[in-house]
């Protein structure tokens, strides 16, 4: 799906979710609507004019150390400033996605040529994250023509979880062996070691490389490895009727597509057999990718839902669209839950599916619809009818919708945008972090850090209890404010928790931590949790499951 058609598709699910009806919109007739509208505009001397890519740049060289001034790899974005804007003034959203994504090496230097759009100076917002257990430093740098200019920080740790056991990871990201140039169909060109510097730079200590099509990538990708990072090898297999992970299996896993009269319902569940039979076979885990995609071809055929306990974990969280209500996302979660209503566990992990480390996926083309929609507000009254009814649909879209999704690709695309955390007793190697995946011993996010615990038991486990209140130990810590704590249990009962932080509201970490005392758990075979203030600041856990004696 061409990235417009996306953002479209992931827009109207958005609308049609807040305002709890089917729309006879798709992405494709108002994709045609955005065309049609364009050769209007043009006709009327209304012509787009793409921001010039200026040669005019100049240099930053930064350098970012830890509290014991050593280099780190650390995330920088850079966000164009007004003249008129201050640290404190400055708002990302402002209907044009413009930042630029980099990251720092091993040794903590980036040199990087930053445009300057008009006149010979420029400012920028510089924001310099390393993932949840990091503080979010923000910094003002002004940029002169053909000068360079040297910038030193330092990014503070806020919390260490790494130290307990827990180890982020992304299993879902793509590098250039899924392009064209080795046979895929992907337009991505960063090298294995680009990627896996990029999941360094937001925290992570363990990855998959996921390409498809081929296993091109598994010698390089292995290389990758040092004390601060763990490879997996990984393919993501095509199956026609929905995407399947197969991690840490050294051979390539082919699932065949059969055509015409081969293709039948039998056929097709046998494949599923075999290929996960096959990752099995050595010991390696299998997965359900994004099941709810609006692709057929890469969503989990509804006809095969009864075989789903063959994968032994599923995707709940795909970092290339936003956990929002009406999204591919929201009812991948749906679909989680109500299995587990059912019995039927299947641990949920996250991944960011990154096809372009740069994560400047949307960049220039709200630029382009937000000129569309503001240039036709002028003139939708003169539009002939059929057009006006569909231009003033894309207004509505774009204006219900626009500033959820800029928060949204500004914030959470790139690798480890969303990531799953694991709990390992051991060393961090692959199958030691598999075998935490498939227990359950996790939580996902793309900020917060959530550990609940009840009698020492943690996501994945069971507790017993011999009677109807417990006490629950919540760990959660984020790097920016959170707003509420859900609790979910069998029987959709659903708690809600405002949090109040303990620390100054200026603070660099946000402590919300606490213990819940005598917690009903009459009727209740699981509970998990989950935090966020929006979209972009989120963390879900899978289940405790409760015994009762």
């Amino acid at each position: 799906m061409v990235k417009i058609k996306k953002y479209l598709s992931i827009a109207i699910g958005i609308l049609e979710a807040m305002e709890n009806r089917k729309h006879s919109h798709t992405a494709d007739t108002v994709y045609e609507t955005i065309i049609e509208l364009e050769e209007v505009l043009k006709k009327k001397g209304f012509i787009y004019q793409e921001k010039s890519s200026r040669s005019i740049t100049g240099t930053i060289n930064l350098t970012v150390t830890n509290e014991e001034n050593e280099g780190m790899i650390t995330q920088v974005k850079f966000f164009p400033m007004k003249d008129t804007d201050t640290l404190k003034t400055f708002n990302k959203l402002d209907g044009r996605i413009s930042f630029i994504r980099s990251y720092t090496k091993p040794d903590g230097s980036l040199s990087i040529q930053l445009p300057i759009e008009y006149g010979d100076s420029c400012k920028y917002f510089m924001e310099i994250s390393k993932g949840s257990e990091y503080e979010i430093l923000n910094a003002e740098v002004d940029i002169k023509a053909g000068e360079i200019i040297t910038n030193q920080q330092m990014l503070s740790r806020i919390v260490n979880i790494q130290e307990r056991g827990w180890n982020a990871g992304d299993i879902h990201h793509h590098s250039i062996y899924s392009s064209p140039t080795y046979g895929g169909t992907d337009d991505v060109i960063e090298s294995p070691l680009e990627v896996a510097h990029s999941m360094q730079s937001v925290g992570l200590t363990y990855g998959a490389l996921s390409d498809h099509h081929n296993i091109l990538n598994h010698s390089e990708w292995l290389k990758t490895a040092s004390k601060d990072f763990t490879p997996i090898i990984s393919k993501e297999i095509s199956t026609s009727n929905g995407h399947v992970m197969s991690l840490n299996v050294p051979v390539d896993v082919i699932y065949d597509i059969p055509k015409g009269k081969q293709r039948t319902e039998e056929f097709l569940r046998n494949e599923f057999i075999r290929i996960t039979d096959e990752i099995h076979t050595f010991n390696g885990l299998a997965q359900i990718n994004h099941p709810k995609d609006l692709s057929p071809a890469i969503s989990l055929n509804p006809k095969f839902m009864d075989m789903i306990e063959i994968f032994d974990t599923m995707e709940i969280w795909n970092g290339s669209n936003p956990m929002l209500r009406g999204t591919t996302n929201y009812a991948a979660v749906l679909l989680w839950l109500d299995l587990l209503e059912e019995g039927r566990f299947i641990p949920a992990t996250t991944g960011s599916d990154t096809h372009n480390i740069r994560a400047n996926d949307y960049n220039k083309m709200l630029d382009k619809i937000t000129w569309l929609v503001t240039t036709a507000k002028s003139i939708v009254s003169v539009l002939p009818s059929e057009l006006k009814s569909e231009v003033t649909y894309l207004i509505c879209l774009y204006d219900k919708t626009v500033s959820l999704l800029e928060n949204w690709a500004e914030n959470s695309l790139g690798s480890g945008c969303v990531r799953t955390y694991v709990y390992l007793d051991k060393e961090c190697l692959p199958e030691n972090i598999l075998s935490s995946l498939r227990k359950g011993n996790s939580f996902l996010t793309n900020g917060p850090i959530l550990i609940p615990s009840i009698k020492n038991k943690i996501p994945g486990e069971m507790v017993e209890v011999g009677h109807h209140q417990i006490d629950i130990d919540i760990k959660l810590i984020s790097n920016k404010p959170l707003e509420n704590l859900y609790i979910y249990t069998n029987g959709k009962k659903l708690t809600i928790i405002p949090l109040e932080n303990k620390i100054n509201k200026d603070s660099k970490i946000f402590n919300y931590s606490q213990k819940l005392k005598d917690f009903n758990i009459e009727d209740i075979e699981w509970i998990l949790f989950s935090a966020a203030s929006d979209c972009t600041n989120l963390a879900i856990t899978n289940p405790i499951f409760i015994q009762h004696k």
